[in-house]
């Protein structure tokens, strides 16, 4: 599935209004859009290894290394520079409930 930002925002809003909490559809978009920015500036900065947010999981920032790449049809070798990457790795709450849902 996947999911978009709109229904996040729709998805969110929902359980806002069952919990009798009144806020605009434009407060909630900003409140995502402010959470995803600072998520995204954290990755971005590489001040900090590693991102967690418990109970849901870490981000972690990989540094790889250069390598030699080939193109599969030409066989023609390339130079792949080094870059950053970004892994996740779920939290044990959050294995728990995927695996619990998977059995049902």
């Amino acid at each position: 599935m996947n999911v978009k930002k709109k229904n996040l925002i729709d998805y969110v809003m929902t359980k806002i209004e069952k919990q009798g909490i009144t806020l605009g559809k434009k407060d909630v978009a900003k409140i995502i859009t402010m959470f995803l920015n600072i998520l995204e500036n954290s990755i971005i900065s590489k001040k900090e290894d590693k991102i967690q947010l418990s109970g849901f999981g870490t981000f972690h920032i990989k540094k790889r290394k250069p390598r030699i790449g080939r193109n599969p049809k030409t066989k023609e070798e390339y130079k792949i520079p080094e870059r950053y990457s970004v892994n996740f790795k779920p939290s044990q709450n959050f294995i728990l409930f995927v695996n619990h849902k998977k059995r049902k």
